[in-house]
């Protein structure tokens, strides 16, 4: 309870940390996201325990799943979690996660961690007949040995994550834990929600080191911006300077280049930073909200129902789990622009301006677009995931292919939209 308040202070009154430096110059600056590490084992045993000792009739509509915490929801929570032996960044968790029934995997601490990661990978989708666990895949500098032993299509998980995950929740939002839900499963569904108990046919299979997938490379990012220059630390998050910066940009180059993809640009901007599609974000006259609900400057306003992020709060939106979802999305992500016009964020590591018109694919089973790089040989390596402003809920499957049901679409496709990640 007191990481609880402290961190929510901080995020409610920014300038509270440069206050706290000048009261006491001892004290070091810490990262807010530091606070989270007990909260975040508290939650752990909050879903092990389904939410027994929380007064239920104050939340009825609370729900715990019995096969909660996942796996991979327990990896990417504690990624950023530190361990003397990396193998036991997956073996650590192996009695917390709660969905192992099914996997054909054991614990071996005589193999290298890069078999121990590429095998567990392998057998997740094999377990789930998924692919989500190529999102978390992050191509950095730091991992550039790590993946001259292993598939570029295997997650480090023995390197701290730079940015923020988007296919399940890496955060704990900003309210106590006896009002939490179970954050567990898909955040999007960019593939239209599919997975292998779909189909007779199988939608990938292993070759060696090879894993070939089905899906289809569907545009290319032609421009990533520069991100936004620093400002005096305490005076307020990076991020929500970083907001006003990045859409100054990101307006002047739509308008520059005559875009229009988007209706209106100001309103998928302000979804998209909080990693939200654009129908959870209308403009304030439009929300259905009464006129003085919002602030003086408010130009849309958050559905919580359609919002990934941001739940309700006396009749209207949480403000305050608002920045804090904005904070989460843009963590170690910088906005890009595509060939076809649409915006999307990708991880900071990619270089900045014109990119090498890094490819972008949508994988059955897989909830989140991918960016790969092709390879000598016809295959691909990923490189990483993203958020596109339009696509995050299948959207792209009728606008862009006419198609009226995902299963149909990815049957119709099946034989010849085939790529390897090598």
């Amino acid at each position: 309870m007191a990481a609880y308040n402290l961190q929510d202070m901080l995020i409610r009154d920014p300038s509270l940390i440069a206050h706290m430096l000048a009261a006491d110059p001892s004290l070091e600056h810490v990262n807010i996201e530091m606070l989270a590490y007990a909260r975040k084992v508290f939650y752990f045993r909050y879903l092990i325990s389904e939410g027994r000792g929380v007064i239920s009739f104050l939340f009825p509509f609370r729900t715990i799943k019995k096969t909660s915490p996942g796996f991979l929801e327990a990896m990417i929570l504690a990624r950023n979690f530190e361990c003397t032996d990396p193998r036991d960044c997956i073996f650590a968790l192996w009695n917390l996660a709660q969905d192992k029934a099914g996997l054909d995997y054991t614990p071996i601490y005589t193999k290298s961690y890069e078999e121990v990661y590429a095998g567990f990978a392998q057998a997740w989708m094999m377990q789930h007949g998924a692919l989500d666990i190529l999102g978390a895949v992050e191509a950095t500098q730091q991992s550039s040995d790590f993946y001259t032993k292993t598939p570029s299509w295997c997650p480090n998980w023995n390197v701290p994550s730079t940015a923020s995950s988007l296919v399940r929740k890496d955060y704990l939002p900003t309210r106590p834990m006896l009002g939490m839900h179970d954050l567990g499963g898909r955040l999007y569904s960019t593939d239209g929600g599919v997975s292998q108990d779909l189909f007779e046919t199988p939608l990938f299979a292993f070759t060696g080191g090879q894993l070939q997938v089905t899906g289809m490379i569907i545009d290319q990012i032609t421009h990533v911006f520069e991100d936004a220059p620093d400002i005096p630390t305490g005076t307020a998050p990076k991020s929500r300077w970083r907001v006003h910066y990045l859409a100054n940009a990101i307006n002047k180059h739509y308008h520059d280049h005559k875009l229009t993809t988007y209706d209106d640009v100001p309103r998928a901007l302000k979804a998209m930073f909080h990693g939200d599609g654009v129908a959870a974000w209308p403009p304030v006259a439009e929300s259905g909200y009464e006129p003085d609900t919002g602030g003086p400057e408010e130009s849309y306003a958050c559905l919580p129902n359609l919002s990934r992020h941001v739940t309700q709060y006396a009749g209207s939106w949480d403000r305050t789990e608002a920045w804090t979802a904005l904070d989460a999305v843009l963590r170690g992500r910088r906005p890009f622009v595509t060939v076809d016009g649409y915006m999307g964020l990708a991880s900071a590591y990619l270089p900045d301006g014109d990119a090498a018109l890094w490819s972008i694919a949508v994988v059955a089973g897989c909830s989140v677009p991918l960016i790969l790089r092709e390879r000598e040989g016809g295959t691909y390596e990923l490189v990483g995931s993203c958020f596109i402003q339009g696509w995050m809920d299948g959207e792209w499957m009728a606008t862009m292919m006419e198609a009226e049901s995902a299963k149909e679409f990815w049957e119709a496709v099946m034989d010849g939209a085939k790529i390897v990640i090598s």
